[in-house]
């Protein structure tokens, strides 16, 4: 009765017989299989055919029958679970833990093909040999079911807790594989970055050693440099000393011959008419007189004269010599005569310590290209005032403007020399010179008389106290000078043309007579009255 209402309750409970059937055959398969890691793995696939029945299960009605390849792989299932019980290679235990499962399988409430697997020990018997018992045998049995279900419980939690430990030992020996891997992909970085820093220390190290040869190098042509400019200024500094005792010579020297002509010139003042060099031996009664008159005039009533009488007559002898200088004055029409005047105004300067002064304000007030400076016409200016601002006369024509300011400047050129000035000289033809080179061919059309003037005037002394310098300044009136003089005569053939190539030839005869001028004409003043002209 037991066994049949086992049976009928698992008839009535189980809904695939499929399921049970499979997990049937996969425990008998593990009872044949003594090794244990075939055991598991019968384990494994059995768990894997039940959670298969149960979600197949739970998909299909209730009520809906098996099919008949599911009854029939139950049923072949069983039956080769009972054919290897009858063949004794199952033991009791086996049968007992099979039921156990049987059971526990029934009794889980999550799968609903889990009454499939509920077969009572008694059907197992059944199966085996169809007898029946008695109630003390059944009572055995059941006690000896359980107590194999107990068993079997106890293995499936020692598999379970094996399982477990199986699976922490794997998961710490992939944890441990994951640290090792995770160390060495440290060590690789860590080598990764002592290389970079090695390369990077071996560049730094690289670039102060290349740093440290630059400055050493640096300081090397510091050093040569400093050497090369120690060296000229040691050269500039002896010829600095060298030219101020050549220049402190020539200066004793100057101020020996001012000395002198200074003395020349108080002995001269106090000697007869007949010693006066202008003026010969044969000179007549009328000429004597006028000096006389003259000298007794600057001993005498000069000095007598009223306060500011000396300053009326320094401006008006000044007025009266400039007026030399205008178109049809002495001065203008022969040029030679500008070193009489110049001796003249360098006496009465000797006496007259104011005549100077008043003189060569009176010259720059009319001719202002003996400072020298060139007045520029501005933007908007009209030509009548660039006119009255360079000192150009109403009416005047050019051509008179040119004659009057290169007379001019003959006569203050002529008064420097005649005194001794050729400083002043010298500063006047650097001037200009500068002036015309520092402008972009500016100058005008007056720069090649002023030009021709001071050199005709001047040349003749400057080569002879400046010598190289002034030759140098020759060549580069010839090789800057010149070339923009012919630019302007391409221009103004009329004008200036003949005073450039006049200007030119002088330039030529100063190079083919060994860097030196003739003396002017009139410098030397005439012994004699036969070697004056005759047309004075």
């Amino acid at each position: 009765m037991h066994g049949g209402t086992g049976k009928t309750g698992a008839a009535r409970k189980c809904k695939n017989p499929a399921a049970a059937a499979a997990a049937a055959a996969a425990v008998a398969r593990a009872a044949e299989t003594p090794q244990r890691a075939e055991y598991r793995e019968a384990v494994r696939s059995t768990k894997a055919a039940a959670a298969a029945a149960v979600q197949k299960s739970a998909t299909e009605p209730a009520d809906s029958p098996p099919t008949s390849v599911e009854s029939a792989g139950g049923a072949e299932a069983v039956q080769h679970s009972v054919s290897t019980i009858r063949r004794g290679k199952a033991s009791a235990q086996f049968v007992q833990e099979f039921a156990a499962d049987s059971a526990a399988a029934a009794r889980d409430p999550r799968s609903n093909a889990a009454a499939s697997t509920a077969l009572s020990a008694e059907q197992v018997r059944a199966a085996v040999g169809g007898k029946r018992h008695s109630p003390v045998e059944k009572e055995q049995q059941e006690e000896l079911a359980a107590a194999a279900a107990a068993d079997r419980f106890s293995s499936l939690r020692r598999l379970l807790e094996a399982t477990k430990d199986a699976k922490a030992e794997l998961i710490a020996e992939q944890q441990a594989e994951e640290k090792a891997e995770q160390r060495r992909e440290a060590e690789r970085l860590e080598a990764l970055r002592q290389k970079a820093e090695r390369e990077r220390r071996e560049k730094e190290e690289a670039a102060k050693r290349q740093a440290l040869l630059e400055e050493q190098q640096r300081k090397k042509e510091e050093e040569q440099q400093q050497r090369r400019r120690e060296e000229e200024e040691r050269r500039k500094k002896q010829e600095a000393e060298e030219r101020k005792k050549q220049e402190a010579e020539e200066q004793r020297k100057q101020e020996v011959e001012k000395a002198q002509q200074k003395q020349q010139l108080q002995e001269a003042a106090q000697t007869d008419v007949t010693g006066m060099v202008y003026w010969g031996e044969q000179t007549d009664g009328s000429h004597a007189r006028a000096i006389e008159t003259l000298r007794g005039f600057i001993r005498g009533p000069l000095k007598r004269m009223p306060e500011g009488a000396e300053e009326f007559f320094c401006r008006e002898l000044a007025k009266r010599i400039l007026a030399l200088c205008e178109r049809g004055g002495q001065l203008s029409v022969r040029p030679s005569s500008v070193w009489a005047y110049g001796y003249l105004i360098r006496g009465v300067a000797s006496h007259a310590k104011d005549f100077e002064r008043i003189f060569r304000a009176a010259l720059f007030s009319v001719c202002t290209y003996a400072t020298p400076f060139s007045h520029r016409r501005t933007q908007g200016m009209t030509a009548e005032a660039f006119y009255r601002l360079r000192g150009q006369w109403a009416g005047e024509s050019e051509v008179d403007f040119f004659d009057r300011m290169a007379a001019s400047l003959r006569l203050w050129i002529a008064y420097l020399v005649c005194s001794q000035k050729l400083e002043d000289v010298w500063l006047w033809g650097a001037r200009f010179i500068n002036m015309l080179c520092s402008t972009s061919a500016k100058a005008g059309r007056i720069a090649p008389a002023l030009l021709l003037e001071f050199l005709q005037t001047a040349g003749h002394a400057a080569a002879r106290q400046y010598k190289k310098q002034f030759s140098k300044v020759m060549d580069i009136i010839r090789t800057s000078v010149l070339p923009r003089f012919e630019a302007l005569k391409q221009k103004n053939a009329e004008g200036i043309g003949a005073t450039v190539t006049q200007l030119a030839l002088l330039v030529e005869d100063f190079y083919k007579s060994g860097h030196a001028f003739p003396e002017p004409e009139g410098k030397q003043m005439k012994q004699k009255e036969s070697e004056l002209s005759q047309d004075v």
